[in-house]
């Protein structure tokens, strides 16, 4: 499965929460440019991948996201 979002506030508040989420070392994001918009991109395909662990991840995307957003 294949998850690409974007921050609210835009493509600098995406481009400064990708940053953010892969040096927090809790999970590793890449990214895309779609019609000039910059898109996160999350990959969940491992085997051993759990619920537990996408839940992990999107509490962390949520955390981040709600700080960067607390900081402007």
């Amino acid at each position: 499965t294949l998850l690409c979002f974007s921050h609210v506030d835009g493509n600098d508040a995406t481009e400064t929460l990708h940053h953010r989420l892969n040096e927090s070392g809790r999970l590793y994001v890449t990214h895309t440019k779609v019609d000039d918009r910059y898109v996160i991109r999350v990959c969940i395909g491992a085997t051993q991948t759990e619920a537990k662990h996408v839940d992990a991840a999107w509490d962390t995307i949520r955390t981040t996201s709600r700080n960067l957003r607390a900081e402007s």
